[in-house]
Formats: C-alpha cells, sequence, structure tokens
C-alpha cells in the first residue's frame, strides 16, 4: 500500500493494483495525516471491506485531518465521521489493473491472442500484457507485430517481451503458456511414436498431448521454484 498525497493512494493484491484518487480538501495542517490515512485504513480492513473501499477510507481520513488544526477535533465532528459510513461518488474513480504473463510468446498464436483481447482487457481491467520466449530474435518480431496490432485499432494495451520468466512472471495475475519444449521437431517425434504404435498421435484428440505436457513440467517446476 502507498499514499500517493493529493494524487490518492494504491495497494497491490494478488497481482492486481487498486488506486483511489483523493478528496478535495485545503491543507490547513498536515500533521498526523499518514497515520490518519493508516486509521481509516485499518478501518475498513477490520471491517471486511475490499481493498478499493479500505483505500477510500484512509484517503476520507486523510483528507479531514488536513483540513484543520489539530487531527483529534476533526474526527469529533459527526458530521466527518459519517462520511466514512457511506459510500460517495465525488472525485472518486476507481483503477484497477492486471498484468498478464505470456510464457512462449515468441509463437505466432500469440498475436491472434493480443488481437482477441483487445475486444475484452479494458472490461476484464487488464493494462499489460509481459511475453516471454527464449527464442529472442523470434520473440522481438513477434512483440513488434502484437504492438502493431494494438497501435492499428488505436488501443492502449501495453505489450512488452521480458528477458528472464521472473521479469514476465513478477506482479502477474494470470499466465498463459504456449511454450513446446524442443520446438516443432519435438512434436513431430512424439506423433509419430503414436503411429507407430497403431494410435492417433494428434495432440487434441490423440496421445501426442502426454509428451508435450512432459516436456513442459520440468521447466514449470523450476520456474515456480
Amino acid at each position: 500500500m502507498i499514499k500517493l498525497g493529493g494524487k490518492g493512494s494504491l495497494a497491490v493484491k494478488d497481482g492486481m493494483v487498486y488506486r483511489r484518487s483523493s478528496y478535495r480538501a485545503e491543507a490547513v495542517d498536515t500533521t498526523g495525516a499518514g497515520d490518519s490515512f493508516n486509521a481509516g485504513y485499518i478501518y475498513g480492513f477490520l471491517k471486511g471491506e475490499p481493498v478499493e473501499k479500505c483505500l477510500q477510507y484512509g484517503n476520507a481520513c486523510g483528507a479531514f485531518s488536513v483540513s484543520a488544526h489539530g487531527v483529534i477535533p476533526v474526527f469529533r465532528k459527526k458530521r466527518n465521521c459519517c462520511v466514512l459510513q457511506r459510500d460517495t461518488k465525488i472525485n472518486k474513480r476507481e483503477e484497477i489493473s492486471m498484468k498478464i504473463a505470456v510464457i512462449g510468446g515468441a509463437g505466432v498464436r500469440t498475436v491472434i491472442f493480443i488481437n482477441g483481447l483487445l475486444k475484452r482487457y479494458k472490461k476484464l481491467h487488464i493494462d499489460e500484457v509481459v511475453l516471454y520466449d527464449i527464442q529472442e530474435e523470434k520473440q522481438r518480431i513477434i512483440e513488434r507485430l502484437c504492438r502493431h496490432v494494438v497501435e492499428r485499432k488505436q488501443e492502449s494495451l501495453k505489450v512488452r517481451a521480458a528477458g528472464t520468466p521472473r521479469e514476465a512472471l513478477e506482479g502477474a495475475k494470470y499466465v498463459v503458456t504456449t511454450l513446446r519444449v524442443g520446438g516443432d521437431h519435438s512434436r513431430v517425434t512424439d506423433e509419430k511414436i503414436a503411429l507407430e504404435h497403431g494410435v492417433i498421435g494428434q495432440e487434441t484428440t490423440g496421445v501426442g498431448d502426454f509428451p508435450w505436457q512432459c516436456g513442459r513440467f520440468p521447466f514449470f517446476w523450476n520456474t515456480a521454484g
């Protein structure tokens, strides 16, 4: 949780960023403003309120505390305390942002994924997609293509490539995996083995999916560790 003074406050929880703008208040005495914010936030937390409501309480208490000399007299006014018991729409806007990581982001399907996401990313509060792939040159090409799709539709979704899995995953709310360990050659090998034993090898309807997933598991295990 971070206090932003006149710009409000923000908090990060489970990969999501919550932000609340400040209340309009004439600053007379800023002594104790931070502690007042903490008191309001904790008040909401103890009530079991969601993060955005806790930030709202904190902002309100901070605004009250700077509006007069001395913190205690301000909170003794019943009118000020009652404001904390109701929702307000004055100068308030909830801002929630979400990061999605795409592991194996150098595949051509990533561009299709971004194109589809543009229809829903605002409603889903997604503001950034971070790509990672060990094929750096191909990743740069796909990154440029994805950005071109976003710019062509004049949207604001941010797309960038990460240099490491940790960078891509840090702060991500959801992770999309499209990686194939061994590349297309491994798919050919897996499906041929299945065909040699008289069964369907295709990985969607056949047994080819099993070795594909087995090949991915060590990467996921090591990355998660």
